[in-house]
This record gives C-alpha cells, sequence and structure tokens, in this order.
C-alpha cells in the first residue's frame, strides 16, 4: 500500500518484544491508549518496554489507524531472525544504525541520537565493587572480569575499554547468571527507577558514580516486505518529528527512568569512545 493511501480501518502492526518488556507495556497501558502514559509506576522499566510506547506513541501523534499485535519473540537477536522471515512489522527495541542499515527495512529518524545513550555498572549485592570510591574504579576494574555479549558491538567496545578481563555470554540472562554464579563480577544495565536489574529472580545492583555511554545512534525499522511497511514508516517518521517538537520523546525516557537525570554527573569510564 502506497504510503500516501487513505486508511479507514485500522493497520495491525506486529511487533516482537519479549515477554518481560509485553507485560511492562501492559501494565502501562491496559487502561489507557499509550498516548496518555505518563506515569511509570512498575518496579522497573526495561528500554524496550519503553521504546514501543514511544513508538505508539510516535503513530497516534501522526494520526495513524492501527492496532498494535504484541508477538512474544524472545530477544533482540530472535527479533531480527522474525523479521529476515517476514513474520513482524518491527521489533519493540530500536536498533543501532550501523546494524539496521545492513538490513533490508525503512529505518527511522534516530529514538537516541549518537552518544546519548548511558548505562550503569551492575554487580551483586554485596560485592568488594561496592566499596571502592568512585575515583579508583577507573583503575581498579581491571582487576575484575566483566562480561557483555559479544555481537552486542557497542557493548563489547565499551566493556572492553575499562577492562582488559572480558567474557562473553550469548543472552542478558545467561550474564545474569554467570555473574550470580561468580564467573564475572560486573556488567553494563540501563538506569532504571530503582537502580537493580533483576533477570530470572537474579538481582543486581547499580554501582554507583561510574557510568559508560555507547557511541551510536539507535532507530526504529519497519519491515519492507510486510503490508503497509511504507505506510508505518511514513507515519512512525511523521509522529517522532512532531513528539520531537514537543519535547515528548525526551520526557518519556526521563520519567520512565531510561535517561535518568541524576547520573548526568557521574563518572565516565570511557570518555574517548568512539563510533
Amino acid at each position: 500500500m502506497n504510503a500516501n493511501t487513505a486508511v479507514s480501518q485500522d493497520i495491525k502492526i506486529q511487533v516482537g518484544i519479549s515477554k518481560e518488556d509485553k507485560k511492562v507495556y501492559l501494565d502501562w497501558t491496559t487502561n489507557q491508549n499509550c498516548s496518555e502514559v505518563t506515569h511509570y509506576l512498575t518496579s522497573y522499566s526495561p528500554r524496550p518496554a519503553v521504546e514501543v510506547l514511544i513508538f505508539c506513541k510516535a503513530l497516534k501523534a501522526a494520526g495513524l489507524n492501527f492496532r498494535l499485535e504484541l508477538i512474544e519473540s524472545g530477544n533482540y537477536s530472535r527479533n531480527l531472525k522474525l523479521m529476515s522471515s517476514q513474520y513482524i512489522h518491527t521489533t519493540a527495541e530500536t536498533v543501532w544504525y550501523e546494524q539496521a542499515k545492513k538490513l533490508n527495512v525503512y529505518v527511522s529518524l534516530p529514538v537516541f541520537d549518537k552518544e546519548t545513550i548511558e548505562k550503569g555498572l551492575f554487580t551483586l549485592p554485596n560485592h568488594p565493587l561496592l566499596k571502592i570510591p568512585s575515583y579508583k574504579l577507573t583503575s581498579q576494574l581491571q582487576n575484575y572480569v566483566g562480561i557483555s555479549v559479544g555481537h552486542w558491538f557497542y557493548d563489547w567496545k565499551a566493556m572492553n575499554e575499562i577492562t582488559s578481563q572480558v567474557i562473553s555470554a550469548p543472552s542478558q540472562a545467561s550474564i545474569h547468571r554467570m555473574v550470580a554464579a561468580k564467573r564475572a563480577d560486573f556488567c553494563f544495565g540501563e538506569f532504571n527507577q530503582n537502580m537493580t536489574f533483576t533477570m530470572e529472580g537474579i538481582e543486581l545492583v547499580n554501582i554507583p558514580n561510574v557510568k559508560i555511554k555507547l557511541a551510536g545512534s539507535r532507530h526504529f525499522i519497519v519491515n519492507k516486505n510486510m503490508e503497509n511497511s511504507e505506510l508505518i514508516y511514513t507515519n512512525l517518521n511523521k509522529g517522532i518529528e512532531l513528539l520531537r517538537a514537543k519535547g515528548e520523546i525526551e520526557k518519556t525516557k526521563e520519567l520512565s527512568g531510561v535517561k535518568n537525570t541524576a547520573v548526568k554527573d557521574w563518572i565516565l569510564l570511557n570518555p574517548n569512545n568512539a563510533s
């Protein structure tokens, strides 16, 4: 369907999303329209749940008639495989531009501009890292093992910039299990309201006063092979521009805790990070 074609009935948009992110998004939107969500009362606001909320808000702002069909699909890598097999329109989670440009997709305007994504360091409660003064961590981290997913390019690059002892895991769930088993000491995680990072019942806590930044920009992608893809993409960009003009995207990030203003002056462990 052409992007300029009028649509009188709702367009179904199939979105790949993890079970955990889906639950949080539905907690926010069960009793209200996505455009009305301003309070994030869940204990944790994962970035993909916030991003699919921004996706929905953007299409609402553009005036598109649509409904989201949230398809539980595992993780980020699984979502990209589903897109290549023409099963979903998009993923709940934004995609790095360097990765998105290699796919047969429409790439939206950035949701996160270059070098605006910051992450914290997380470890087990009572780990010795929590007792080290933050100003000493830059050198002391070399004595500890960091863990990340090897094909998460920017995370992997940042991890190797702050410690020479780095091991790889296949998924975030595996990272949590390996930290719990003390095979690694710390990992990266999104900032959130409670400054904890829980998965599969394993709670990691934030190492305060330090952070890292990731170099790339992140974008929504829309599968070119799916029905109404151009129409969705055109309206998505229109909506992103409208939300940006009103400051709604940054407001959503800040209220949800994904962009945490409290860490503005924390020590940046990889100041020379570049794409």
